[in-house]
C-alpha cells in the first residue's frame, strides 16, 4: 500500500508541474518578426529601391522576359532574412470583373492562379473571421492613387502553415498595355503564436481540481482491487499512463481564438455528438457481463472503469446557459471536450480487455 501511496504523491506532483508549466509558456520570440519591428523604416526604404530595380528592367525587357527574371530572382536579402516579391497582372474577365493573376510569389503553386483561385485555396485556414485575407486585397493595392503604396493585410503562408499579417510596400507597372502591381512585404505578427491559447490556460482551477482527483480516486481504486486480489498490478499501472498521457497531451493542445459563430459551431456539433456515445455504453455493458467469468480482479477492475465513465459522461451532458462572454463558453467547450474523449478512450479500453481476454484467456 505504501508503493501505491508513495507513487500517487510523485504523480500528483507532477501533474503540479505540468500545469503550471503548461500555464506559463508562451510562444517563442520570432527572431525575424522583431528583426522586422526594430528595422521596418529601413527595410521598407530598401524595398522601394529594389522595386525600382525591377521596374527599370521591365523598361529595357519583353515583359515575358521580365518576368522569368523576377521568377527566378524572387527574393532579397535583409540582414539574415529573405523577402519575396509578388508580382499581380491585372486582368479584365468576361463581365467587366476586374482580377489579377500571381506571375511571381514565394510559393510557386501560386504562379498563374488568379486572387480568387488563392482566396478559395487558403481560406479554410482562417478559423478567426477578423483575420481573413480582404477579398478587394489586390483591387486596392492597384487602386491606390499613389506611386508608391503602403498596406497592411492578412496572408496565409502555405509554406510555413501559418496566418501572418504583413506589411506591404508597392508599386504599379505599365508594359504595351499590360499592367499590375509589384510588391515586397514583411511579417509584422505571426497570428498562429499571437491568437491561439493553449488549452490548460483556460481551464478552471476547480475543473482541474476535479479532474485531477476524479482521475486518482478511480485509478488509485483499480490499484487496490489489484493489489488486494495479489495480482499483477500491470494493468491499472498501463490504465493510469494511457489516461494520464492523453490528459497531459490536451494540456498542451492549442486552438484559435475562433469568433463566436464559429465557437457555437463546434459546440452544438459537440454535444449532438455526446449523444451517439449510448451506443457504445451499451456495447460495454455486455463486455462487462461477459468478463464475469475472468479473474475478480479483472472484472470489478473494468466494472470501475465503466461506472467512471458514465461519470465523465454526465459531466459532458451537463449544460450551463450562464455564459457572460465568449472566452466563458470556449473554457466550457475546453472542459467538455476533453471529458468527451475520457469517455470515449475508457470505454476503448474496456472493449480493448475484452480483446485480450479473448485471445490469450489468462488474465
Amino acid at each position: 500500500m505504501f508503493r501505491i501511496s508513495f507513487f500517487y504523491f510523485l504523480a500528483t506532483l507532477a501533474y503540479l508541474i505540468f500545469i503550471k508549466y503548461f500555464r506559463s509558456k508562451n510562444p517563442k520570440a520570432n527572431n525575424e518578426i522583431i528583426f522586422n519591428d526594430k528595422n521596418s523604416e529601413v527595410i521598407k526604404y530598401i524595398f522601394v529601391k529594389e522595386m525600382i530595380k525591377r521596374l527599370e528592367l521591365l523598361e529595357k525587357m519583353g515583359y515575358n522576359e521580365w518576368i522569368n527574371y523576377n521568377q527566378k530572382n524572387n527574393r532579397i536579402k535583409i540582414g539574415d532574412y529573405y523577402y519575396y516579391f509578388n508580382i499581380w497582372e491585372k486582368n479584365q474577365v468576361s463581365g467587366g470583373n476586374l482580377t489579377f493573376i500571381n506571375k511571381v510569389s514565394q510559393d510557386p503553386s501560386f504562379q498563374n492562379l488568379s486572387f480568387n483561385d488563392i482566396l478559395r485555396i487558403t481560406t479554410n485556414n482562417f478559423v478567426i473571421l477578423e483575420n481573413r485575407i480582404d477579398p478587394n486585397l489586390i483591387k486596392n493595392m492597384y487602386g491606390s492613387k499613389n506611386d508608391i503604396n503602403e498596406i497592411s493585410y492578412f496572408w496565409f503562408n502555405t509554406l510555413k502553415k501559418q496566418i501572418e499579417q504583413r506589411n506591404a510596400v508597392t508599386m504599379r507597372f505599365d508594359k504595351n498595355n499590360i499592367n499590375g502591381i509589384i510588391e515586397l512585404s514583411y511579417v509584422s505578427k505571426d497570428v498562429n503564436a499571437e491568437e491561439y491559447y493553449n488549452f490548460v490556460s483556460i481551464m478552471s482551477n476547480q475543473f482541474l481540481i476535479f479532474l485531477i482527483l476524479f482521475v486518482f480516486t478511480f485509478t488509485g481504486i483499480l490499484f487496490i482491487i489489484f493489489d488486494w486480489y495479489k495480482d499483477s498490478l500491470l494493468m491499472p499501472l498501463l490504465i493510469f499512463i494511457v489516461i494520464n498521457t492523453y490528459i497531459i497531451s490536451t494540456f498542451n493542445k492549442n486552438n484559435s481564438k475562433e469568433n463566436y459563430t464559429v465557437l457555437n459551431e463546434k459546440f452544438t456539433n459537440l454535444n449532438s455528438s455526446t449523444l451517439s456515445l449510448a451506443f457504445l455504453i451499451s456495447v460495454n455493458i455486455y463486455v462487462i457481463n461477459a468478463l464475469k467469468k475472468t479473474k475478480k480482479s479483472t472484472y470489478y477492475g473494468i466494472l470501475v472503469l465503466f461506472i467512471s465513465s458514465l461519470f465523465f459522461l454526465l459531466g459532458a451532458l451537463y449544460r450551463n446557459s450562464d455564459y457572460k462572454n465568449t472566452e466563458d463558453i470556449r473554457q466550457s467547450y475546453v472542459q467538455k471536450e476533453l471529458i468527451y474523449n475520457m469517455v470515449i478512450l475508457m470505454n476503448i479500453i474496456t472493449i480493448l480487455t475484452m480483446f485480450v481476454v479473448t485471445i490469450t484467456g489468462f488474465l
